[in-house]
Formats: C-alpha cells, sequence, structure tokens
C-alpha cells in the first residue's frame, strides 16, 4: 500500500496519522518509549500492512500481468495504484470527503515535522502544495509518480514502463483492489487489538 492507503488506515487521529506515515521512515525494532503509544502502534500497524499486502496469493500472482524485466518493481507499481483505485472508489469505503481528509492529514504531518528526516521536512510543502493524496484520483498522477520515483532507482525506467501493463489491464487491477481492499482493512483491525495487547 502506498501513502493514501495508510493514512486512510489509520486511526484519525494526529498522532497515529503521524505513526502511519513513519512507517515509511523508522527502521529496526521500537522500544515502547521512542514513540508515544499511538504513533507507535501505527508505525507497527503500517509494517503489517505491507507484509499482508505484499504475501497475498491474488496480488502476488497478479504481478504475471506484468514483463518479466520490470517484476522486481510491480509491488511498488501497485502501491502507487492501489492509491489511485482508493482514491477513485472514496465513497465506496468511506462517507468523509477526499480532500477534507487529505487537509486533515497535511495539518497533523505539518504539525509533527520533528519526527521526520530533514528531507521529508522540505518535502513535505510540495505535497500539500499539489495536493498529491487527493490528486491520485485522476489516473495520469500513477503516470507522474511512477516517472518521479523511477528516477531514484537503478534501472528505473523499468518502473516508470508498468504504468503501461497497469493501464491495459485497469479492469482487473481496479477489481482487485476492491476485493482485497476490505480484507486488509478487518486484517488492521484484528493487528491493531493484537499490538495494543502486547
Amino acid at each position: 500500500m502506498n501513502h493514501l492507503a495508510h493514512f486512510f488506515l489509520a486511526r484519525r487521529s494526529a498522532e497515529a496519522v503521524v505513526g502511519a506515515f513513519l512507517g515509511d521512515f523508522v527502521k529496526g525494532k521500537i522500544q515502547a518509549n521512542d514513540f508515544p503509544e499511538e504513533m507507535r502502534v501505527e508505525i507497527m500497524v503500517h509494517r503489517y500492512v505491507d507484509g499482508f499486502t505484499d504475501a497475498d496469493e491474488r496480488i502476488l500472482r497478479s504481478k504475471e500481468f506484468f514483463r518479466k524485466t520490470r517484476r522486481r518493481f510491480t509491488g511498488i507499481a501497485l502501491d502507487v495504484a492501489f492509491d489511485h483505485f482508493l482514491a477513485r472508489n472514496w465513497n465506496i469505503y468511506t462517507n468523509e470527503n477526499l480532500r477534507g481528509f487529505t487537509q486533515n492529514v497535511y495539518r497533523d504531518l505539518s504539525l509533527n515535522l520533528h519526527y521526520f528526516p530533514p528531507n521529508f521536512q522540505t518535502f513535505l510543502p510540495r505535497m500539500i502544495a499539489d495536493d498529491w493524496l487527493a490528486s491520485y484520483k485522476d489516473f495520469a498522477r500513477v503516470k507522474f509518480s511512477l516517472q518521479r520515483m523511477s528516477l531514484r532507482v537503478r534501472g528505473g525506467e523499468s518502473l516508470a514502463q508498468a504504468f503501461e501493463e497497469i493501464k491495459t489491464n485497469y479492469d482487473f487491477f481496479d477489481e482487485l483492489f476492491k476485493e482485497f481492499f476490505p480484507r486488509l482493512q478487518n486484517f488492521v483491525i484484528e493487528k491493531r487489538k493484537d499490538i495494543s495487547r502486547e
């Protein structure tokens, strides 16, 4: 799952929102006093979400839709595409307004920047200005995001080209997301309970 999905799956509090994003930055074992409790829980949830998604049988099989030369990037490509399908089908999953939701996320991140590394602190204003999270509703944003990411990885042109397989098989991936996401939501509810009992 990419950023929008992680934020959506988090509890609706500033600490939870920050924790949902810190999952991309915080590595290794987390001690109980490293972060506020709700933040710690959502960092752990983020990790479990990634593991659950990466191990899902249907998602693993869907990688066959991509050329072999790009399969090492299919996880990244699908994460970005899934943010598009979440934004596109937003009203299926919530009564919240998408742009209202993303503005709340940006506010929570802005008020807690000290938890993030300097490179993200300089990056956030651009994310807010262009409302990157809500912009995933536009399929063109998937192409833009993959192209931008491709500049930061070795062999990244294959990542950028993965957009074509997503475009060609758009309806399949849309249905895959709709089948998978409710299962992921249920998994998160149960896993959050487990973490809170630890």
